[in-house]
């Protein structure tokens, strides 16, 4: 097989993979989206970096920055920078909380109403079984 000719290349068929990356500036958030247990349903994840204290004059850094993220609701600790599970995949603000109101949707009404508690977001942390499932 000939290599392809100078400058030129294979396209890339799989399409551009993103990349996740965790906030950097103070205050910011970034939207993920993760499964709890192989083949569960994805549930909405966030991180935030908090900023540390300030000195008032200098606005040099008193204290640490810190790292903080929540998995479908639930805070989950940071070992050093990077939360338990990493990496998580990328979405946006729109989809982070569609998958945060569908959940709260399927585990309000779960009780009451058997399509809510059919749904995968239920019990995010079995398996989803694709015979009895749902389709939405």
């Amino acid at each position: 097989m000939e290599a392809p000719a100078a400058g030129l290349r294979r396209p890339n068929t799989s399409g551009p993979r993103p990349v996740a990356r965790l906030p950097t500036r103070p205050g910011e958030t970034r939207y993920f989206r993760t499964r709890l247990v192989k083949g569960g349903p994805w549930v909405p994840a966030s991180v935030s970096l908090i900023d540390g204290d300030r000195d008032p004059v200098t606005w040099e850094l008193m204290s640490d920055q810190q790292l903080t993220a929540e998995v479908d609701g639930r805070p989950v600790p940071c070992d050093g920078w990077e939360p338990r599970g990493w990496p998580w995949h990328p979405i946006d603000e729109a989809e982070y909380r569609h998958l945060r109101d569908t959940a709260d949707w399927a585990r309000r009404y779960a009780a009451v109403s058997p399509e809510a508690a059919s749904h995968p977001l239920a019990n995010p942390r079995q398996p989803i079984d694709r015979a009895v499932a749902p389709i939405f």
